[in-house]
């Protein structure tokens, strides 16, 4: 699993000076002339000899590991454990499986079997550094995100959560199954640490649903909806009791949460329900939860701390390459069951109001939130391709295009680039809007000269793309940019923000309106997350062969410019198709 590694480099830390020098170039399309001239000012100051750029430099240069790891990670895990805010719409991000493979020929309990023994197989082979490592074209990749993704969980603590992984151990393992807003363990490995059968683990789900328990409103959910002070407030208050101690115990324990809802009755209600729910049946601070519903439609709604999407959307391609080697292999005469049993809570009557109330409060947010589910059939990264041009690019820019259109301006969107070719690397950010892409944007509806659009075009994918490989290269803007604010927050002790770190430019760059994240999968039918801030939207996208695939969330206020903001973006993908292919002819 980890034979790679010592061939991968440590995270640099980038050039002072050339990464001031790009951020003017960012941040150039995005504010006034006047702004920019501020900026400039303040970036001059900060790399004068006797200005604070040097200093905080050299302070990261020290702070940064002797042994080959990532200077970003402790500053990273910081990040993610001090914030405050409610995980549910904030951090956690879910994703949908395809099923039409599989969906005829399951029951709800055996598709849960399916994914229970994969999910503890891969388990085992993380803690026995069994797991193939993966490969990028021939560039490997960092492994150490797996052992933060099963048996792992985000506990609530004041000012800053812990982040446990479970015991290493491949006896007596057991997962987590809620139905009905009720919690069991279900046993899943015996003392000699083998894997119990599907055969056994579905029958024991097949009994725990035909039992009929009625939700008795033990709302202990709710607890992992709320914000993060509150949330450890009542989670001690939980730990005073010892079989809630106990039972806490279990979940953190966990290899897996499996989650067993009713059925849907539309694919928006679905991304609504393995995104936010009404707040019942579900664990958010688990590593990962598995949401199954009653029709068999299956997704992961995962916390975002210790690993991110392309490790477990590894983790859910081999989930889904086993259900369809293995849908087929029940056995309708078995009769052995595998051990569970039910977690009974102790509640007094502060604890069932205080769970009641982040309960109701949770409800009110997930009805702020607007979420659609989109699907573009012309054409797919298959074509995109043909038009000489790379997909992710081809996307961005549309997207830019599109936003323009909608807003009549251009504000900062987020685009995520992954370090894994780093050791514990994890992701940077790319800002797609450069001044190609402006100058492209605004001239497209205007410009009647075909051969003119397409070299804008092609001119603004390039940038695009050599935007995306300095920041694969370690040398990105905005992480660098965090790790010399958090130098001069820790180092300094200081009571006021430089004005580099304060001026409108920084502010805008920073201001996610337009959250993106993009993946290529075949059989993950979409994904997505809730709007970064509140005023814009989230949108996990996916280029497969032959459609691109969107979900998009933002708060129900905005929801006439969402539907807008989609129907200009599926002119923009012909738009400018068009215009590449006409000269690709």
């Amino acid at each position: 699993m980890y034979r790679h590694n010592n061939e991968l480099s440590k995270l640099p830390i980038p050039d002072l000076n050339e990464t001031m020098n790009e951020y003017l170039e960012w941040i150039k399309p995005l504010v006034t002339t006047e702004e920019f001239m501020t900026t400039q000012d303040n970036v001059a100051k900060f790399l004068s000899p006797d200005g604070m750029g040097i200093k905080l430099q050299n302070k990261l240069m020290k702070s940064d590991f002797v042994d080959n790891k990532s200077w970003l990670k402790p500053l990273w895990d910081e990040m993610y454990l001090s914030y405050r805010e409610p995980l549910v719409l904030n951090m956690n991000y879910y994703s949908i499986i395809e099923n039409d493979k599989f969906k005829d020929s399951l029951t709800p309990s055996q598709l849960a079997a399916l994914v229970i023994v994969k999910s503890v197989n891969i388990y085992f082979s993380i803690i026995d550094n069994t797991l193939a490592p993966e490969m990028n074209r021939d560039m490997p990749l960092c492994m150490d995100q797996y052992k933060n993704t099963l048996k792992a969980v985000r506990i609530a603590r004041k000012k800053q959560d812990e982040y446990r992984i479970g015991e290493n151990k491949k006896e007596n393992n057991h997962v987590i199954f809620f139905y009905n807003n009720q919690m069991y363990t279900i046993r899943v490995s015996d003392e000699q640490g083998e894997v119990l059968s599907l055969d056994s683990i579905a029958l024991t789900i097949d009994e725990i649903v035909n039992a009929n328990t009625i939700d008795e409103s033990i709302n202990i959910s709710a607890l992992t909806t709320s914000d993060r002070e509150h949330a450890a407030d009542i989670y001690e208050q939980l730990l005073s009791y010892e079989t809630n101690k106990a039972n806490i115990e279990l979940i953190n324990e966990a290899v897996i949460v499996i989650c067993l809802d009713e059925k849907m009755n539309s694919q928006e209600n679905l991304c609504r329900n393995m995104l936010l729910s009404d707040g019942k049946n579900r664990y958010f601070d688990k590593s990962s939860q598995v949401v199954i519903t009653k029709d068999c439609e299956i997704g992961f709604n995962n916390e975002h701390t210790g690993a991110d999407g392309t490790t477990w959307f590894t983790i859910m391609e081999n989930i889904y390459d086993y259900i369809m080697i293995n849908k087929d292999a029940f056995d309708n005469s078995f009769t052995e069951k595998a051990e569970y049993h039910q977690l009974k809570w102790t509640l007094d009557e502060n604890l069932n109001k205080e769970l009641k109330e982040m309960l109701l409060t949770h409800q009110k947010v997930s009805d702020s939130v607007d979420i659609k589910y989109v699907s573009f059939d012309d054409f797919g990264k298959d074509y995109i391709k043909t038009l000489g041009v790379s997909p992710d690019a081809f996307f961005h820019i549309a997207l830019q295009l599109a936003q323009y259109r909608t807003f009549k301006c251009l504000k900062s969107t987020y685009e995520p680039v992954a370090m894994r070719s780093y050791r514990e690397g994890r992701t940077d950010c790319a800002r797609p809007i450069n001044e190609k892409v402006k100058v492209l944007v605004e001239q497209f509806d205007d410009c009647i000269d075909a051969d003119v659009l397409n070299k804008l075009i092609r001119e603004a994918v390039k940038a695009h793309v050599n935007r995306i490989k300095i920041c694969q290269s370690g040398k990105g803007v905005e992480r660098h940019l965090y790790g010399l604010n958090k130098m001069y927050d820790l180092e300094f002790n200081a009571d006021e923000s430089l004005d580099i770190f304060e001026d409108t430019a920084y502010r805008k760059l920073k201001h996610d309106f337009i959250s993106t994240s993009g993946l290529g999968s075949e059989n993950i039918r979409c994904f997505g997350f809730g709007p970064v801030v509140t005023d814009g939207y989230g949108i996990g996208y996916g280029i497969k062969k032959h459609n691109i695939s969107c979900t998009i969330s933002c708060r129900v206020e905005l929801k006439e410019k969402s539907e807008l903001l989609i129907i200009n973006l599926w002119e923009a993908f012909r738009d400018i198709s068009r215009t590449l292919n006409v000269n690709n002819t």
